[in-house]
């Protein structure tokens, strides 16, 4: 982190309307020479983790969201001491929106700019991956490729909106929207081989699970003979 880079810092596990905020770093990682003081809902803009003597933390000047939730921001007066420890995503890019015009709501940070900046989208994904909350929007684009591992299953999902690069392995239990889940049914049944020379590819987890769906028995008997009941089952 250097003077200048933007950040996105983690709150208090208990505030409650910012899950994080973003800062431009005026004062790089020291050691605090004297306590935080204890947070004050009147007067405190965002409640942060309060820093002790000695603690490893950095000087940011924080950006206000347009409110709650948004991802458009303008500079703001506030200069915060931050742990560094709650630093969850460094070099979050900003890309300029268009200015903005008005009287800023009470009860929000005096902003020193008018100029509006949006979190880039590569940005928010990063911020999401580390600090996923229950209103963001993701979306799967496709489901890509099957595998097990652990005897954990996962499926490489592909998002909306953003490059392979940004593809992402999710277990069972994340995939919500019936879509979803009916496109990963499918892709790990097309990940089992069609002939028995193939049966060294074929996991447990995978086999029984295919089993199921189709309504067939998965219970008893060698991986060979589970695979067998599925080859004898096929159309």
């Amino acid at each position: 982190m250097v003077v200048g880079s933007i950040i996105c810092i983690e709150t208090h596990k208990d505030e409650q309307t910012h899950p994080w905020v973003i800062g431009s770093v005026t004062e790089v990682l020291h050691d605090a020479l004297v306590p935080g003081a204890a947070f004050d809902s009147a007067k405190d803009a965002v409640r942060l983790d309060k820093i002790n003597v000695g603690d490893r933390v950095l000087e940011v000047l924080l950006y206000e969201a347009l409110q709650p939730g948004s991802t458009t921001y303008t500079p703001s007066d506030l200069k915060l001491i931050v742990a560094g420890k709650a630093v969850r995503v460094t070099d979050v890019e900003l890309v300029e929106a268009r200015s903005f015009r008005g009287i800023a709501p009470a009860n929000t940070l005096v902003s020193a700019s008018r100029q509006r900046y949006k979190i880039s989208d590569e940005s928010l994904l990063e911020i999401r991956a580390e600090m996923p909350t229950e209103s963001d929007d993701w979306e799967v684009e496709a489901v890509s490729q099957y595998r097990v591992r652990y005897g954990v299953e996962q499926w490489l999902l592909k998002w909306k909106g953003y490059g392979e690069d940004r593809n992402t392995w999710e277990p069972w239990g994340n995939l919500l929207a019936p879509a979803v889940v009916t496109e990963a049914q499918q892709v790990r049944a097309a990940s089992l081989p069609t002939t028995m020379e193939g049966l060294s590819k074929v996991t447990l987890v995978a086999l029984k699970a295919v089993l199921l769906e189709r309504g067939l028995d998965a219970s008893g008997g060698t991986k060979a003979v589970l695979f067998q009941r599925l080859l004898n089952a096929a159309p």
